[in-house]
């Protein structure tokens, strides 16, 4: 991005004799693309003036570059006519990179509609066998349509990938991102089209996949396809880790089926799975929204029988469950524990739970005392601690 450095280059070259070519050129806007703000159009027009007064034709790496230059000052009427010319001439040809900078830009400006019509050109291309479309592209396609939520094509890109002969294969890994985000988005449908579309890769599910399979089907209840997941997990010889049991208990707390999460609990210790942070934490707010605190407690000395240390994340999620039930003592003790262990400052988040369970027990005292030390602290109240206290501003 240093622009006045290339500037003095080009300077030092043309007082040396040295003429630039195309490449030269093509670095000089790439400063301007790292700059930021970007160029003005009058800068980009003046170098590329520059270029064609030296008899020096543009190049395909420079039309990319140029595409990225007015993305990112949001000239798009400029990226749809650099494409235009990039994609009817004769000289260069789009590659794969051109096209991952083009979907980039569009997907950054939230352009689905030019999205869509560069890949039904790209596709036409790729049909044609003139161009391979690299991982990169797919990449950056998958996320643009994750964005709109447009589920059928981000299934077709898929597809696309894998019916190119000699073409990218999805891996794993990118099967369990698209797995993920069709989970969180509940589209049941498509997650059964891209389980057939891995089984036609060759590509077998892991641990990673079958705990974003249970979360999603556990999220909608579906206990059902949940103990089918469990089973078809069994069947593979996959063996749970902890996020799995973890996922596992959250799914069987919120249907209140204890009897299998003390199934969970001793299959944890029949594998010797050592429990994490994150597991105690999610026992810890199953129990506390039943209102099962002798179970709470037994949870926290587990913690420490573990040989954990409580982070802020479990104190607040302590704090929650007590405040919601009202057990305000309690609520008194876990602050007199944050306040105890070293190393831990208590952060917005733990002072909006306390500021919204004093404020619903009306006990604007300790309200006032809770604003008095964040201010004294520094801490700096967010949206949401606004919202809390908005309310009761008249009593505060």
């Amino acid at each position: 991005g240093d622009t006045a450095g290339v500037e003095s280059t080009m300077a030092a070259m043309a007082a040396a004799g040295v003429s630039p070519d195309a490449q030269s050129f093509c670095f000089a806007l790439a400063a301007h693309l790292r700059k930021d703000p970007p160029a003005g159009p009058e800068v980009i027009e003046g170098i590329c003036a520059e270029m064609a007064a030296g008899g020096i034709a543009p190049t395909l790496d420079l039309y990319t570059t140029l595409v990225g230059i007015h993305g990112r000052a949001h000239r798009l009427d400029k990226v749809v006519e650099l494409t235009r010319i990039v994609e009817s001439s004769s000289v260069v040809q789009p590659d794969s990179y051109f096209y991952a900078v083009l979907f980039d830009v569009c997907a950054k400006a939230n352009r689905e509609d030019l999205i869509q019509e560069a890949w039904v050109r790209l596709r036409a291309k790729v049909d044609a066998g003139q161009i391979q479309p690299s991982l990169v592209v797919y990449s950056v396609l998958f996320e643009a349509f994750r964005k709109t939520g447009n589920w059928d094509v981000l299934l077709d890109l898929v597809e696309k990938m894998v019916s190119i002969p000699d073409g990218v294969r999805p891996e794993l890994k990118t099967f369990n991102t698209l797995l993920d985000l069709l989970g969180k988005a509940g589209r049941f449908t498509h997650i059964q089209q891209l389980r057939a579309l891995m089984a036609r890769c060759g590509v077998f599910p892991d641990v990673v996949t079958f705990n974003m399979l249970l979360n999603a089907h556990g999220k909608a209840l579906n206990m059902e396809a949940v103990a089918q997941v469990e089973q078809e997990m069994a069947q593979a010889g996959i063996r749970p880790d902890v996020n799995t049991l973890t996922v596992l208990m959250e799914i069987y707390g919120k249907a209140r089926r204890w009897d299998n999460v003390a199934r969970l609990k001793q299959q944890m210790t029949a594998l010797g799975i050592s429990p994490d942070l994150p597991y105690f934490n999610s026992l810890i707010a199953l129990y506390g929204k039943a209102e099962q605190f002798p179970e709470v407690e037994d949870t926290c000395r587990a913690i420490m029988e573990a040989g954990l240390r409580p982070s802020l994340a479990t104190f607040n999620t302590l704090l929650s469950v007590y405040g919601k039930a009202q057990r305000l003592d309690d609520v008194s003790r876990v602050v007199c524990l944050i306040r105890q262990e070293a190393g831990l400052t208590p952060s917005v988040i733990i002072y909006n739970t306390l500021l919204s369970t004093y404020g619903k027990a009306q006990r604007w005292a300790e309200v006032r005392h809770l604003m008095a030390e964040m201010k004294q602290l520094g801490i700096v109240p967010d949206d949401v601690t606004r919202n809390i206290l908005r309310p009761w501003a008249e009593r505060l």
